[in-house]
């Protein structure tokens, strides 16, 4: 799936500055995947080192391992994650500290390579291409709207009031706090290293803790020259209340940019967003948003999104723009969230990738955003872009807010939390173009200050229970699941309701403080 990323900025020029190195993108099973290397993992106990045919040969020291490589066209060997691991113990649990980037010799092909590694018997648990991740992004049809209608909805953009994320009565309860981290996995941020002027206005003071690049040798140039890393940025955390163009959703928290898609083509590496994850973990970030995707699987990939969760990170990305049911990754690992985009009308978009992973939808159309401002323009620049790229920010921002409101929340139950207080549509209960629903701020943040148990039970008879709970005014528990599964309850327009079970099994009723039983 290729998805190309437009400019669309308001008062902005396009200014780009030539790639460092191009990909070598080839088709492998009609997946975009990189043409030069392959991602392994060894076996436990495989003694292997990193080596470069090239610089200085195997060397005497080479083991059996080492020496099969080299005789099967690799040129080069380099450890993934080289910089070691925050929390080694996890990170040696997945494999992570045996898994290596393979750098084929000039005229072998991926496909033929891979499959020979993958035969030798006993060395490599994992043996994959690194796919191409692309980010998730659309064009709009016009340029018209001058407000956020994703954060307050008055129908100013032709669509129906109040189909918005209720970001004010959020920011009635906090705007963020600094020690609270969003790190951006993309195309990195508007920066002074190439402009002649400061950062971008809505991210000046002191607010990015960190930056790097993965898709170069020089890792301290993380600056944006595609634009979409700078507008993902601006929707989950540009500075409100400061007289300048816009307000992103976490007004004060602070910004880690990583790197991971590149300046020629907006593109990057299963390899660059593995590592861009374990760093951005090892940096303290508290969540993480990945605005891109592929609809290759990679147990690689997956083994950064399990690290990142198991050190308690909080991982969201967009479904992708594909329009029709399709897993799309990282999205649609268990570790991460899954984000939709809806319309200024609560409507699904039409380009949202649906599916039974989609966990979440958030606005995603025609959103009004930061983006690099031109070579030598004294002001910073907005434009509007769509995509489930722009959907996801919008998640990854309320869960900052919950964050900095109550730090000592888990990545699950603030996952809870988001899913319960969603507003559901579309179909009843979750569903494949929703999710559970589209996010609503106000209603996370008003059940993160809530202390005691969310969700109250009372009896009306041995087969049924009714509920009642302060902020989110239900009427039914709508996922209904069959014997001994969970029942998610979804917000409706009264304050009590009644939920049947059958007659011959329990059901329960998650709530994000605590649960409670229905049944024999």
């Amino acid at each position: 799936m290729r998805i190309s990323i437009l400019l669309l900025a308001v008062l902005a020029f396009w200014f780009v500055v030539a790639p460092a190195q191009a990909q070598n993108i080839v088709l492998l099973n009609g997946v975009e995947v990189d043409g030069q290397t392959l991602l392994v993992k060894t076996r436990a106990g495989v003694a292997i080192r990193p080596f470069d045919v090239a610089l200085d040969g195997l060397g005497p020291d080479a083991t059996a391992a080492m020496r099969s490589l080299a005789q099967a066209g690799v040129l080069r060997l380099r450890p993934l994650y080289p910089e070691g691991f925050a929390n080694p113990q996890l990170a040696a649990g997945l494999g992570m500290d045996r898994t290596f980037v393979v750098e084929l010799a000039p005229g072998r092909e991926v496909g033929p390579a891979m499959n020979g590694l993958a035969a030798m018997q006993g060395l490599f648990e994992v043996v994959e291409p690194n796919s191409i991740v692309r980010a998730d992004q659309v064009r709009p049809d016009d340029l018209l709207f001058d407000a956020q209608w994703a954060l307050r909805n008055t129908g100013q953009s032709g669509g129906t009031a109040g189909a918005d994320i209720r970001a004010e009565t959020a920011w009635g309860v906090t705007t963020g706090r600094a020690t609270v981290r969003i790190a951006i996995l993309d195309t990195g941020l508007d920066a002074p290293r190439s402009w002649p002027r400061p950062i971008h206005e809505e991210f000046a003071g002191g607010r990015i803790v960190a930056g790097r690049n993965f898709t170069t040798p020089d890792r301290e140039d993380w600056v944006d020259r595609r634009g979409h890393g700078t507008h993902v940025a601006g929707i989950a955390a540009a500075r409100g209340d400061n007289g300048l163009g816009i307000a992103g959703v976490c007004w004060t928290c602070g910004l880690i940019i990583g790197k991971v898609l590149d300046d020629e083509s907006g593109s990057g590496t299963m390899a660059e967003v593995s590592a861009g994850l374990q760093w951005a973990t090892d940096v303290n970030a508290d969540v993480i948003n990945m605005s891109l995707g592929t609809p290759s699987f990679s147990a690689v990939l997956l083994d950064s999104c399990r690290y990142a969760w198991g050190s308690g990170v909080l991982l969201v990305a967009s479904s992708g723009n594909s329009g029709i049911r399709q897993e799309q990754y990282p999205a649609a690992y268990g570790e991460v969230i899954a984000v939709g985009s809806t319309r200024d009308d609560d409507n699904i978009s039409v380009f949202s990738t649906r599916g039974a992973h989609l966990e979440l939808s958030a606005p995603g159309e025609e959103i009004l955003s930061t983006e690099p401002g031109c070579f030598g323009c004294p002001q910073s620049a907005y434009g509007i872009r769509s995509g489930t790229s722009m959907a996801a920010p919008h998640v990854a921002g309320v869960a900052a807010l919950m964050l900095s409101t109550n730090p000592g929340l888990t990545n699950i139950q603030v996952r809870n939390i988001l899913t319960l207080t969603a507003v559901d549509l579309g179909a009843t209960g979750r569903d494949e173009a929703f999710g559970f629903g589209r996010i609503d701020a106000g209603r996370a943040l008003l059940a993160v200050q809530q202390q005691t148990i969310w969700v109250n039970f009372t009896y009306s008879g041995p087969m049924d229970g009714s509920f009642l709970r302060p902020y989110n005014r239900l009427s039914v528990g709508v996922n209904a699941a069959p014997c001994g599964g969970t029942v998610r309850v979804i917000g409706s327009s009264s304050e009590t309701g009644t939920f049947s079970r059958p007659a011959s099994c329990s059901v329960n009723i998650e709530s994000w403080g605590g649960s409670a039983t229905i049944g024999r």
